[in-house]
């Protein structure tokens, strides 16, 4: 909704909370992917455990990257509010 009004030329009130909300949503993504990346996931309510696997984690490269790239989108966020909104 946000990119059709904003392509429109309309208003956009409220493009302020959505970046707001994107910068939470960021630091969650990279307190989910620390978590997950340290902690063996329970999946046996889902009936996946007689799958046999030991271990359902990525890799440890896999959680360095992907907290890497979401860290700089964080990043790029946090400089984009700064400056449009102080």
């Amino acid at each position: 909704a946000y990119y059709t009004m904003a392509a429109l030329k309309l208003t956009v009130w409220w493009k302020k909370y959505l970046t707001q909300l994107q910068i939470v949503q960021f630091v969650i993504d990279i307190g989910a992917c620390v978590y997950a990346s340290t902690h063996e996931p329970v999946i046996s309510f889902v009936g996946l455990g007689s799958l046999g696997r030991k271990k359902c984690n990525g890799t440890v490269a896999g959680a360095f990257s992907g907290v890497g790239i979401i860290f700089s989108y964080l990043v790029l966020f946090i400089i984009f509010y700064v400056q449009a909104y102080r």
